[in-house]
């Protein structure tokens, strides 16, 4: 288990590529605060803002329309666009998207592209920094999630997980006790005991060619 390191705090004293940290001098600080593992030279913040990269899956709502397509709210500082000339369907003020970040500019807009409209369904928010706990390593802790709910869930990079059929309610608590446990070692061992899954059950839904449904 880490320590709890504020903005400033030394994490170590060679470089460390991490998008919550910064270098001065050939030395690694902490920018934001989060739990820094020494033995693992691991730093995972507690809390911070969603920061894009290229390809990243995001979900997203419609917020406007504009002469040059839509504008999409991400819930972050940064505001996502869709170009009209490359969409198939149109879209309407409140319609729930999954779509790929395509640009990033400089004065923070994202253009999209791939969009799909997610029906119906639920949308919870967690924090931008706990989403790979949520997917886990090759998606094993999302197969978890679907395996042990029943539930179709779609998880933007952003924060945003789509969830629909199924036990929501269970997926919904699942995903919130990994958020919780994000930092503790031994997190999908637990969660699969809490969902009642098997290694068997995950190894065969693994091997299965999977259809997502939106």
């Amino acid at each position: 288990m880490g320590k709890l390191v504020i903005p400033g705090d030394l994490l170590s004293n060679k470089p460390i590529r991490n998008p919550y940290t910064y270098i001065k001098d050939e030395k690694t600080y902490a920018a934001v605060v989060g739990m820094f593992d020494e033995e693992k030279s691991k730093f995972m913040p507690i809390k911070a803002s969603y920061l894009p990269s290229l390809r990243d899956n995001v979900i997203g709502i419609i917020e406007e329309e504009k002469p040059i397509g839509y504008g999409v709210n991400l819930f972050s500082p940064y505001h996502g666009l869709l170009s009209s000339k490359s969409l198939r369907t149109t879209f309407n003020v409140g319609d729930i998207i999954l779509a790929e970040v395509l640009e990033i500019s400089e004065v923070k807009d994202i253009w999209l592209t791939k969009p799909t409209k997610l029906v119906g369904g639920e949308i919870i928010d967690v924090s931008p920094t706990k989403i790979s706990r949520v997917i886990g390593k090759h998606s094993s802790m999302l197969n978890v999630l679907k395996i042990g709910t029943g539930s179709n869930i779609v998880v933007g990079k952003n924060g945003l997980i789509w969830i629909k059929g199924g036990n929501v309610p269970k997926a919904i608590d699942a995903i919130q006790k990994i958020v919780r446990e994000a930092h503790t070692s031994g997190l999908t061992e637990r969660i699969m005991s809490y969902l009642n899954v098997t290694q068997e059950m995950l190894e065969k839904f693994q091997r299965s060619p999977q259809r997502e449904y939106y």
